[in-house]
């Protein structure tokens, strides 16, 4: 009966272990796992601009806007492949197009409008 009692006893702490050692594994580190880009976005451009990304995000398609300091929004469509995003939207007669990476709480690339302006922006999550 003592036998048996010590052999539960190693049963149960060799499960202990491995269910610990089991439950350190993760999947963070999945490149596959796409970026999580719901919420708001504190964006600077390379002329000095900033404003804000206002981003909602279901699989790999992207609403929502941009406010720029002025006060200005622009409804936002898009789409994201991997780490890799397409926004696009209109004020009046332009399109402007936003690509670029994101990176956990970052993201960076350029805007451009349909009169061939472009600048590079970097973009913060609050």
């Amino acid at each position: 009966m003592r036998r048996l009692g010590i052999i539960l006893q190693v049963l149960a702490i060799a499960l202990t272990v491995g269910l610990v050692v089991t439950g350190c594994s993760s999947d963070d580190d999945d490149a596959s796992v796409s970026p999580n880009l719901n919420g708001i976005w504190a964006v600077t451009d390379s002329n000095g601009d900033s404003g804000t990304f206002n981003i909602a995000q279901n699989g790999s398609t992207l609403t929502g806007s941009i406010t720029t300091s002025d006060g200005t929004s622009v409804p936002l469509t898009g789409t994201l492949n991997g780490n890799a995003f397409t926004m696009t939207g209109t004020a009046g007669p332009l399109t402007i197009n936003f690509t670029g990476t994101v990176t956990g709480n970052a993201m960076s690339g350029t805007a451009s409008d349909s009169t061939g302006d472009t600048v590079t922006f970097t973009a913060v999550k609050l």
